[in-house]
């Protein structure tokens, strides 16, 4: 037999056609995609062959949006897209598209907005019908089984009878999305900004239950730490602090925060655990630390980063992205005790301190008679973390360890990954614990040699790269790089983060803020977002970036870009200040003059350890510092030199110093 010529080889590769009729997300890399290949709908990965399959055959497009440990999303799948029934009436009208959110933000964020201006409540499982020309026509999030082939059924006879009617109305919904929004900027940015917006957000709290608004509750992670910033002792910080520790939400045995709270009293979470939250949270309360200098705020941080090291650390060194809310089928069984289990596990004297600290009881306070550990009922919350408590907690922790885990969705995803480089590098400042350091260090270089390669990706999974970067990506691997660099003084770490911030501004940058998504996206539109979400938005962060990279450089091009985006958000944060919390903490960098700090000496010069541990002791959130150990590289620290061959601290306001010290005393004058 003769073998083929090797162009017809490559031709017939070349022009093998997708077989559409069958499902095709076996070769995904996503988790969540994957744990819908066996589906008996045709589901297809998001591409524009998908698109180009369903005009030729003039299909409707439903897309369903969710991640790996929404438990929403696992119950549609089981009531649903397991189904044949479902199967059946999906493959007969509609192309059907599964999508990772996390994979595809922009995705995501394109039709959440169009949900919302449906009228209709977001959230996940989302689903979305859509033209054959990606333009939404109705939307909705979870469905039960009834009523998804109800409305199935009737769209699909209602396209094939008349789908101009779908395209007008589709047609309207899209034009608004992609309509630019004329933004009115301030002539100056307004010195007042601050004091309005902190008004506003203590005008919402609950004096009750700690936090802002009512149920579902949501850990405020930036609303927190603007609040820090301008109203350091209000009880709204301390209360909510507090609060958020003592419920259901935080893992009492395994460490780490749930995404959300279902009730006011931050008692009963949807159990999935994620990255991003907790990196976030973990900056809060080590802010808190430092501000308050509450044992409290410290060791909830180092349960927080522990946990990340434990469970959520690959041997490749990045971070898992999170922890599902399901195990055995079961929302929170993994997390969740029956009184009987816990006395049959304890000594009597461990069981009886377990039952009062953790109010414990026969009936529970979740499903089927279980209890979801909380101290809503105890005062004294550092008893937890007493040598006793320790020793109990950690010996329910191993015999948990012995129960089916729920599943990790072990994807890297950069923007998170960064988020959590820059919540290890402040534990490592502020708790003094190497293993932080270390850990932010190592998952900094995977991402320079594998997602940072010819250009910066999304994604990583099984030794795939994804999607090219967005916004957060950018904003949230700078910061992190940014807090790297002030607890390694490695330069390098800050050329990187200076040239990732060229890429950004050259891929993203408008006059209108920064996109979120790059060209390569070919989406209905490009979004441009200031608000904060469970995430800080990336605008906001960029803005502080931008700040930072000026108080380093003094090039005019960074200082020129923060002013731009400051006077197109000021108008939003002062009407809505609790949704710009982000953007408002870049404000409260600018209008309080931020602090350069230049310091010559060698790192293990023991003034210049004095010198750093104050700075990382204290809360000096609005400051950059830099250290000379022999050529510079920075211009902050050019032509700074040392005084009479002793460490010098140089202390500058927009770039004009105070005479340099290395008197410790007159340094911490200096600061205040």
């Amino acid at each position: 037999m003769k073998l083929l010529p090797l162009f017809l080889i490559l031709l017939f590769s070349c022009t093998k056609e997708v077989n559409f009729e069958q499902n095709n997300l076996k070769g995904e890399k996503s988790p969540y995609l994957l744990q819908h290949q066996h589906n008996p709908v045709w589901w297809q990965p998001w591409s524009e062959k998908v698109f180009e399959y369903a005009k030729k055959n003039n299909k409707l497009v439903f897309i369903s949006i969710g991640y790996s440990t929404c438990h929403w999303c696992h119950v549609m799948e089981k009531e649903s897209f397991e189904t044949e029934e479902v199967a059946r009436v999906l493959n007969k009208y509609f192309i059907s598209i599964k999508l990772d959110r996390e994979e595809r933000p922009d995705v995501d964020n394109i039709y959440m907005k169009a949900l919302h201006m449906m009228g209709r409540r977001g959230g996940w499982p989302m689903s979305m019908f859509l033209t054959p020309d990606k333009n939404p026509i109705w939307g909705g999030t979870y469905f039960p089984k009834k009523r998804f082939i109800d409305i199935l059924r009737s769209l699909g006879t209602q396209w094939e009878k008349d789908p101009k009617n779908f395209y007008d109305s589709s047609k309207r919904v899209s034009d608004i999305l992609s309509k630019k929004i004329p933004r009115k900027k301030s002539e100056k940015i307004p010195k007042d900004i601050l004091i309005e917006a902190t008004k506003a957000m203590l005008a919402n709290f609950d004096k009750t239950y700690g936090g802002f608004g009512t149920a579902p509750k949501f850990p405020p992670k930036m609303r927190l730490r603007f609040l820090m910033r301008t109203t350091p002792s209000s009880n709204a910080i301390d209360k909510t602090l507090a609060s958020m520790f003592k419920g259901g939400m935080y893992d009492h045995i395994g460490g780490g925060f749930a995404r959300y709270s279902v009730d006011k009293k931050w008692l009963i979470p949807h159990f999935e655990k994620m990255l991003y939250d907790n990196a976030s949270l973990a900056k809060v309360y080590l802010e808190a630390y430092q501000l308050k200098k509450n044992e409290l705020y410290k060791n909830i941080a180092k349960e927080i980063l522990d946990y990340i090291l434990r469970e959520m650390t690959s041997p490749k060194g990045y971070f898992f992205s999170a922890t599902d809310a399901d195990s055995e089928g079961e929302e929170g069984k993994f997390y969740v005790w029956k009184e009987g289990e816990l006395k049959k596990i304890l000594t009597s004297e461990e069981f009886k301190t377990i039952k009062k600290i953790y109010g414990v009881n026969t009936s529970g306070n979740f499903e089927h008679n279980t209890n979801n550990l909380n101290l809503l009922n105890h005062q004294n919350l550092e008893d937890v973390f007493s040598p006793k408590l320790l020793k109990i907690r950690k010996k329910i922790y191993n015999i948990r360890k012995e129960r089916i885990p729920p599943i990790t969705d072990d994807k890297a995803i950069t923007s998170w990954n960064g988020l959590m480089i820059g919540a290890l590098s402040m534990g490592y400042q502020v708790l003094k614990d190497e293993r932080y350091l270390k850990a932010a260090m190592s998952a900094a270089n995977f991402i320079k040699h594998k997602l940072d390669t010819k250009e910066l990706f999304h994604t990583y999974r099984e030794g795939t790269v994804k999607i090219e970067a967005f916004l957060s990506d950018y904003a949230y691997l700078i910061e992190g790089l940014l807090h790297l660099y002030e607890a390694s003084f490695d330069p390098v770490i800050l050329k990187w983060a200076m040239d990732l911030q060229k890429r950004q501004d050259i891929n993203l940058w408008s006059k209108e803020g920064y996109f979120f998504a790059p060209k390569s996206s070919e989406l209905i539109t490009r979004s441009i977002d200031f608000s904060d979400n469970a995430r800080p938005n990336p605008n906001g962060v960029s803005l502080l970036n931008l700040l930072k990279f000026y108080d380093y450089t003094f090039e005019q091009s960074y200082i020129n870009k923060a002013k731009n985006l400051m006077k197109i958000m000021a108008p939003m944060a002062k009407r809505h200040p609790s949704s710009y919390s982000q953007v408002l903490i870049g404000f409260d960098y600018y209008l309080k003059k931020s602090k350069e700090i230049a310091i010559v000496g060698d790192l293990d010069d023991p003034l210049t350890k004095k010198f750093i541990e104050y700075l990382r002791d204290n809360f000096f959130p609005n400051k950059v510092v830099a250290v000379k150990k022999g050529v510079a590289g920075i211009p902050l620290l050019e032509e700074k030199v040392k005084i009479d061959g002793k460490t010098t601290a140089y202390v500058c306001e927009n770039r004009i110093c105070k005479l340099p010290t290395n008197d410790f005393n007159t340094f911490q004058k200096l600061l205040k």
